[in-house]
């Protein structure tokens, strides 16, 4: 049974990797021509509002990849939350899809069984540790596998063919189980202690749930302007390539990315700024994070390998 389920978590993970092409691939929206040089967040933003105005926009974030539409989400006044796509070229909405896409549903059922009652991430979680288990275990008992790399029996028939095999993809497999064992017992140990711990799964925020809380933004109807807030925020950190933009988080302009650290998530580099001035609340570089928390951010790019693009992507597919 636990041998059935850790082969769920490992489907689930594989598909997982690869959920955002998979959209694609089944959303006609999703899908554009590149053709000459993208717009900028602020015209994105304006084309949503255009054809949805009575909807509230949360949150922004470029093409994936050239051929990928812009997304951003949106909250309807029936309180319901869209996906909303626009052609990175024309400024063109070319359609909206369920918050509840394919990439929600692989790594809602991958991350925690979607919640299982509060439980599902730490049984997920769980199975990081059998599977560094067999994994010593396995040299253990598999005496000089230093030397077998390359042992792959032909002429011997086909069972000692395919029973070579299979140990030569395992060591070869090493590396990769390595990773995704660390990673797992450390969200096991990442989860426990925001549940049974200080509850704190940022290291900043607008919320108790930051270890470091950013003070009560200031309530008001009056804002800079998008293309204003970007502006003054890329003047603040010229070398951040922003992936998210949100209009108003807590109450604040925020915007995420990254900034030549490697192998970091985009949340490791982000800036909160006064939706009303423009003024920079918090500045945050991932080069200036604790170990705790640098290796917070470097676990989900380890786990899910989409630090370099399609490429390891489809490697750790």
């Amino acid at each position: 049974m636990s041998g059935l389920l850790m082969f769920f978590i490992c489907w689930s993970g594989t598909f997982a990797t690869l959920s955002h092409e998979f959209d694609w691939l089944a959303n006609p929206a999703q899908r554009v021509t590149p053709e000459g040089d993208q717009i900028g967040f602020a015209a994105v933003h304006d084309a949503v509002y255009t054809a949805m105005p009575e909807a509230r926009i949360t949150g922004l974030t470029p093409p994936r990849y050239a051929n990928f539409a812009a997304e951003a989400l949106v909250r309807t006044p029936e309180s319901q939350t869209l996906r909303v796509f626009v052609d990175p070229y024309t400024a063109e909405v070319t359609g909206n899809a369920s918050f509840f896409n394919i990439q929600r549903f692989f790594r809602s059922l991958h991350y925690n069984f979607f919640n299982l009652g509060g439980v599902g991430l730490f049984i997920v979680a769980f199975f990081g540790l059998p599977l560094i288990a067999s994994l010593v275990t396995g040299l253990f008992f598999y005496k000089r596998w230093w030397r077998r790399f390359l042992e792959l029996k032909t002429g011997s028939g086909a069972r000692a063919f395919w029973s070579s095999a299979h140990k030569v993809a395992g060591l070869w497999s090493l590396w990769f189980v390595i990773i995704i064992g660390v990673t797992s017992v450390w969200y096991l140990f990442e989860h426990s202690r925001y549940k049974m711990g200080d509850g704190h799964v940022a290291y900043v925020g607008t919320g108790d749930f930051a270890a470091n809380e950013l003070p009560q933004a200031v309530t008001t109807e009056t804002s800079l302007g998008l293309e204003s807030l970007l502006a003054k925020a890329r003047a603040e950190r010229p070398t951040l390539n922003i992936r998210t933009v949100r209009p108003d988080n807590g109450g604040y302009f925020y915007v995420d990315g990254q900034d030549g650290d490697l192998l970091v998530r985009h949340r490791a580099n982000n800036l909160y700024l006064d939706r009303e001035t423009g003024a920079v609340v918090h500045d945050q570089h991932a080069s200036d994070l604790n170990a705790y928390w640098r290796w917070s951010d470097m676990a989900d790019p380890l786990h899910f390998g989409d630090f370099g693009g399609l490429a390891s992507k489809l490697i750790w597919f």
